[in-house]
């Protein structure tokens, strides 16, 4: 499938630019991501991480993507809704340095270049005469490398595309990366309960930056018991169930959700479904006894991002290959009872960070 079929413009994020001397060591302070990281990329390519910005008490008020384009100006790809917050928190922190922080989201626009697996998906069809993307300009997705590419474009160098952006969250959820604000809300999320380490988000050797104390002590100290896992639907009773869970049993623990294991169901998972939102475990034995296990952010069709609560410790990411995250007599329903919930490891937890720490 041609590229350009699979080009999808991520039309709700948004594009700050930090630039100055000593820009970087200004980011150094104030994001979970190692900047001098960045420059070792640098000189080997394209140098982009994600990093979040945590408020004092260590929750997350953004997650970004940072490139660093030269040696004193760096871009960072935010959603659009986090873009004012943020272009104010990075204000508030300049005080009297020579820096310019600006948003030029009128000129550039993150795009992303889906992987062929991800465009089967997509209902749309390439005409086969589109004009390809500079494929100099992308650049695997830090996060995790199954979602496929990103850029930061001038918005000049656009083309027609045949994804959309439903596309790229689709693609998103079967991958189980959770995005703010609608899977973080600000202010309320710790950075290790919605698996930000596990997405190269954070770096554990780096000097101080803003809420640091509080996600080291709940890495090395805590335990770690809320995590994004992905939530698979089937109809409740219904003959779907055993095939969902066959499909999910051979599909390699690092590789995203496929198509057979996406159907439809007479509950949809959809945001929409405020009576889907809250997840709840019952004995098999005693189904009469529910108590609240999770909740589902963002989903589409069967599949959603399920925060759940774990019965046991998530510390490390071995966690997800040894430990189940409820007990095995235990089954998962939506508020309503129509539909029986799967649950399915993210698929970053079986890979190992590419990125230098």
């Amino acid at each position: 499938m041609r590229c350009a079929s699979r080009l999808v413009a991520l039309t709700d994020r948004a594009i700050l630019r930090v630039s100055g001397e000593n820009s970087g060591q200004f980011l150094q302070g104030l994001c979970t991501q190692d900047m001098q990281s960045l420059q070792i990329m640098r000189s080997a390519g394209h140098a982009v991480l994600p990093a979040a910005f945590l408020s004092p008490k260590g929750k997350v008020l953004c997650d970004t993507l940072v490139q660093q384009v030269d040696k004193h100006e760096f871009l960072v790809d935010c959603h659009a809704d986090s873009a004012a917050p943020l272009l104010r928190l990075l204000q508030r922190h300049r005080l009297r340095q020579p820096l310019t922080i600006e948003n030029v989201s009128k000129s550039y626009a993150p795009f992303a270049l889906l992987p062929p697996e991800a465009a089967s998906e997509s209902s749309s069809a390439s005409t086969g005469d589109e004009p390809e993307p500079d494929l100099a300009s992308f650049f695997p997705d830090p996060r995790f490398a199954g979602m496929g590419q990103r850029a930061v474009l001038s918005k000049e160098a656009t083309t027609a595309m045949q994804m959309t952006l439903a596309d790229y969250h689709r693609w998103r959820v079967c991958c189980g990366v959770p995005e703010g604000p609608r899977d973080m809300k600000v202010d309320e999320m710790m950075p290790l309960h919605v698996n930000m380490e596990l997405l190269n988000f954070v770096s554990f050797s780096k000097g101080c930056y803003v809420g640091q104390e509080l996600l080291t002590r709940t890495k090395h100290r805590g335990a770690v018991r809320r995590r994004f896992f992905i939530a698979v639907a089937a109809d409740y009773g219904s003959s779907e169930v055993s095939s969902l869970q066959d499909a999910l049993g051979q599909l390699e623990p690092s590789r995203p959700l496929t198509a057979r294991c996406i159907t439809s169901t007479a509950e949809s998972l959809e945001p929409e479904a405020s009576d889907a939102l809250a997840v709840f475990a019952r004995s098999r034995q005693d189904q009469s006894d529910l108590k609240q296990v999770g909740t589902l952010q963002s989903g589409f069709q069967n599949v959603a991002l399920c925060l759940l609560r774990c019965d046991g410790d998530f510390n490390d990411p071995r966690s997800f290959a040894t430990t189940a995250p409820l007990q095995e007599d235990m089954e998962v329903v939506t508020a309503s009872g129509r539909s029986q919930i799967l649950l399915r490891a993210p698929p970053y937890a079986f890979v190992e960070p590419v990125s230098p720490k």
